[in-house]
């Protein structure tokens, strides 16, 4: 992904445009809506216009594209006996985006991905989905030094 998709042109940081993607790919979970229709929709609720963050169009258009490979990715790091679906639905949206920063955005390092993620499950998720956020994507980025 070039840099020229993922530099803002607007004053929406990237921590912010994380925490609306998260947002965002959890509303999409809840909808039968096309992503066009939930683009609007989440952007009318919003303080911030999305429409013109780059970054947050280009990633939020990548995992709905990509959610099936990434959710299957995911899943590969888990414990055998577990499944997105005994996930908080709003840790799996930070493990995606993750996944499709560290797959696709060469100009943020890996350990700010995940850092990142670690950041906003402590805020939004329970009391220790960072440990678990930590972990897959810890596991993941070593899998991809190999």
């Amino acid at each position: 992904m070039s840099e020229e998709i993922l530099s803002s042109d607007n004053s929406v940081s990237r921590l912010l445009s994380r925490q609306s993607l998260v947002q965002f790919l959890v509303q999409m979970d809840f909808r039968s809506d096309s992503f066009e229709e939930n683009l609007k929709k989440f952007s009318d609720y919003s303080e911030t216009s999305f429409g013109e963050d780059k970054y947050f169009i280009s990633v939020a258009h990548g995992v709905c594209d990509e959610k099936e490979n990434i959710d299957k990715m995911i899943s590969g790091f888990m414990r055998k006996d577990w499944s997105l679906d005994r996930i908080n639905k709003v840790v799996t949206a930070i493990l995606e985006v993750a996944f499709y920063e560290i797959l696709h955005c060469d100009d943020i390092p890996t350990s700010v991905s995940i850092n990142e993620a670690v950041k906003l499950s402590k805020k939004f998720a329970d009391n220790k989905d960072y440990i678990f956020v930590n972990g897959i994507l810890s596991s993941f980025a070593k899998s991809l030094d190999k």
